[in-house]
């Protein structure tokens, strides 16, 4: 179930988020993750305890390389985050960290229906994975066409509408609202 991963890329996304990519560290196989599913780090504390937490996997997987972004909790509004301000400030490229196999039913539905994604926050992770596993599988799904579309058909100005496409965007624009 557990298995040590070497730190490969350490990205500093904001002040107090970083993404993780870390490398399998032997050749044996590892199971693929499904787009949304997670991951338990085994981190250990000053003290000698392993503190286990759960991060998403925000990119496709390769069977090599699993990516996760840690967001560092300082206790402004609530109590410190300790695990997830460690692994920010204290895990870096060349250091090891022990992994679960990726877990979660939270997974994308890639049977080729339309999808929608919404989040907020760090909780932007799993969707991120669930995106960067339709790119990498070059999915044709006409995700914003639709959204657009309804969001018009139901009287919202085209103006009032923020919307970005990865790719060819076959919507043909309204020019009068």
């Amino acid at each position: 179930m557990w298995r040590t991963w070497e730190v490969a890329r350490r990205i500093p996304e904001t002040d107090d988020v970083v993404t993780f990519v870390v490398r399998r560290v032997d050749d044996r196989l590892v199971r693929h993750s499904l787009p949304g599913q997670y991951v338990t780090a085994l981190m250990p504390m000053p003290d000698g305890v392993r503190q286990p937490r759960q991060y998403s996997l925000s990119h496709a997987d390769d069977g090599r390389h699993r990516q996760f972004s840690v967001k560092g909790v300082h206790g402004d509004d609530g109590p410190r985050g300790e695990v997830s301000t460690l692994m920010c400030q204290d895990l870096h490229v060349g250091d090891r960290v022990t992994l679960s196999a990726p877990y979660g039913d939270v997974v994308l539905d890639d049977s080729g229906r339309p999808v929608v994604f919404a989040s907020a926050g760090i909780g932007v992770a799993p969707m991120a994975g669930m995106l960067s596993h339709l790119v990498t599988a070059e999915s044709g799904l006409p995700f914003m066409r639709y959204v657009r579309g309804a969001l018009i058909e139901r009287d919202v100005a085209s103006r009032d509408i923020r919307y970005e496409v990865f790719g060819p965007d076959l919507w043909q624009a309204d020019v009068e609202d």
